[in-house]
């Protein structure tokens, strides 16, 4: 089974033109699947969960848990810098609401328990989020 084989049952969206998205030739459809979710490539319960999550905090508690999780992204990356390189920070070494450790440098045996990293993977993206449901 080919490419050109699985094309012929790619989901079509009504909205996002999928072939053009993913740079495949439109190919004549045996059976076009239609849309199956909201959200084209992505996850589509985020939609609900982004639009609760921003109508309980309003403005001021989205701006205010923005600075709250810039400023402990800012300090756990200063924490971490002495001991692990901390990619894409600003021009003053400052990083935004998350940032990312390089553990290229790691050898599987130096893993310690509880952190799973694949052989694939060589960075370990830490997300800092604080949810602040105070309006």
């Amino acid at each position: 089974m080919g490419i050109n084989t699985v094309t012929l049952y790619i989901c079509h969206h009504q909205i996002v033109g999928t072939d053009s998205a993913i740079g495949i030739p439109a190919p004549k459809r045996a059976q076009p699947l239609g849309t199956i979710s909201a959200a084209s490539w992505g996850f589509a319960l985020i939609l609900p969960i982004s639009y609760t999550y921003t109508a309980m905090m309003g403005s001021k508690g989205l701006t205010e848990a923005s600075k709250i999780a810039t400023l402990n992204a800012n300090y756990m990356a200063k924490r971490l810098e002495s001991h692990y390189p901390i990619l894409f920070q600003g021009v003053n070494g400052t990083v935004a609401h998350e940032f990312i450790i390089d553990l290229r440098a790691f050898k599987v045996s130096q893993i310690i328990l509880f952190l799973w990293i694949p052989n694939s993977v060589s960075l370990l993206w830490l997300t800092v989020s604080h949810f602040n449901c105070r309006t």
